[in-house]
Order: structure tokens, then sequence, then C-alpha cells
């Protein structure tokens, strides 16, 4: 995979940000997001998103509309809809000339009975995309005096044979990763929230607003298996397969003002990028 792009939106200033970052394949990668103090972690208004350089191909299913035998030709063909997520397409005649043989297919069977005066051929089209992850929010104020921080959060990588298939958050990919906001299943959730499927603690818990603050952290994990079939194994470090064993919950982690569990779990594997 060639690299991928992180884009940060403010929905109420429309302002735009974008940072490039380039994780190895099967090494399980630290994003730090410096100066993500104000303009992501406690910035209610902020998106993040994260876009993937890999030509996944998408198949689409394109509607060709024609005019039934003894018909005249109509002067203005229709406009073509797109169906939401792209899954079907509808092109008119003139529109699909340049890429489809000149011959008139033949109407379906019974399409042209009955008084109709048009028919509709289904065909398929291919076309490489790249993978963009739904964008999320690290931040959500409950009143003034109560807000929560999403301090990390993880995106696993799918391969087959070493060609990425699919991009996820993982708290979107298990449900079951806000479980462990506060810790092992036995401990108690006060000071703990699931954001937009991850995991958040009590902004005034955190002290990211003194000294050098916090920065926002993004773990890249890998699985499937890689260009000589062999399993990818960096999903096992994923902070939702770790912290079952561990004393950290999910939502302390990336807080910076003691060692991380990262430190103890990467050792050499590490491949921190920086924004």
């Amino acid at each position: 995979m060639e690299s991928l792009e992180m884009s940060k939106k403010d929905t109420k200033y429309n302002y735009k940000g974008y940072s490039d970052f380039h994780p190895r394949v099967d090494e399980f990668t630290t994003l730090r997001i410096p100066m993500s103090n104000n303009s992501i972690l406690f910035n209610p208004n902020a998106l993040v998103s994260f876009e993937f350089n890999a030509k996944v191909d998408v198949t689409t299913t394109v509607y060709t509309e024609y005019d039934c035998p003894g018909v005249s030709p109509t002067t203005a063909p229709p406009t073509p809809t797109t169906a939401p997520k792209s899954t079907t397409t509808f092109k008119s005649t003139a529109e699909v000339s340049a890429d489809t043989p000149p011959t008139k297919p033949n109407p379906p069977e019974g399409s042209c009975k009955d008084g109709a005066t048009k028919y509709t051929v289904a065909s398929t089209l291919t076309t490489p995309t790249n993978i963009v992850l739904p964008p999320k929010r690290f931040f959500e104020e409950v009143s003034k005096e109560e807000s929560y921080t999403v301090l990390s959060s993880t995106i696993v990588l799918t391969m087959e044979k070493g060609v990425l298939k699919k991009a996820e958050w993982d708290g979107d990919r298990n449900p079951d990763v806000c479980k462990y906001c506060g810790g092992d299943l036995m401990t108690p959730t006060v000071g703990y929230k699931c954001v937009m499927n991850q995991c958040a603690v009590a902004s005034r818990s955190t002290n990211c607003r003194e000294g050098a603050g916090c920065s926002l952290k993004v773990f890249v994990a890998w699985q499937g298996t890689d260009a000589d079939d062999r399993p990818l194994i960096s999903i096992n470090k994923a902070p939702s397969n770790f912290v079952k064993y561990s004393f950290t919950p999910i939502s302390q982690i990336g807080l910076g003002l003691i060692s991380d569990f990262l430190d103890r779990i990467v050792g050499n594997t590490n491949n921190p990028n920086t924004a």
C-alpha cells in the first residue's frame, strides 16, 4: 500500500486539513497527530477521516434505456441517476455509446408489449477506487460541566494475499470494543463513554489542557494474509485485543502522562509516524 491520507474538517468554520502517512504492512503502527489538543480532542466540530490509496475494484450495475423497435428515438435522453452509495448507475444510450458496441441489444422478452415504448438492459461496470473511512468525532460535550474525549482509536486493515480489501474503524468492526472502555468487564464504567463506537474518557480527568497537552493517537493494525499467503499478526496488538488481559482501559490509552501500554507491547516493531 502506498499511503493513507488523514483529513480533518471543522464543521463550524468549514476548515479542512490533510496529512499523509506511510504505514508498513503488518507493523502495529502509531500515527501521532501533534497539536491536536484544541483542534480535535476538545473540538465538538472536528471530524476526522482516513482515505487509503488502494485501488479496490468496485462493481456497479449500469442500466441502459433503449427505445423499443418501431418507436422514434427520443430527442432528449433521460438524465442519468446514480443510486445511493454508488451501487447502481443509470445512463442514457448516448452516454454509454463511447464504451459499448454500437449495436443495439435485443429487448428482453415481453419488455416491449402492451404499449411499452422503452426497455432497459443491465450490465456491470468495474472501476478501481480508494477506501474511505467514515468520519469520526473525538469529543462529545454533554453539558458545560460534562464532556468526553477520545484519546486514541484503531484502524484495522484487511488484506488478501497482499492486496488491501477492507479498512475499518475497530469499533465499527467489533461492537465489543466499548465493553472495555473502563478496563475489564467487571470494572465500573463511571467516567467513561462510548463516542461513535470509540472509547472516551471524561475530559476533566485527562489533564490534557495542562502543559504540552495530549496528541491524538491512531493505531493501525493488519489482518489477513500477505503476498506469500502468510497470516498477518499485528491485529493481535490492537488495544481491543490486548486490553482484555490488561489493567489499562482502552479510554486511557494515549494519555501520554505515563508510559503508554503501547511502549510495553510493541517494542521494536513500533513504527511511529507524525503528521
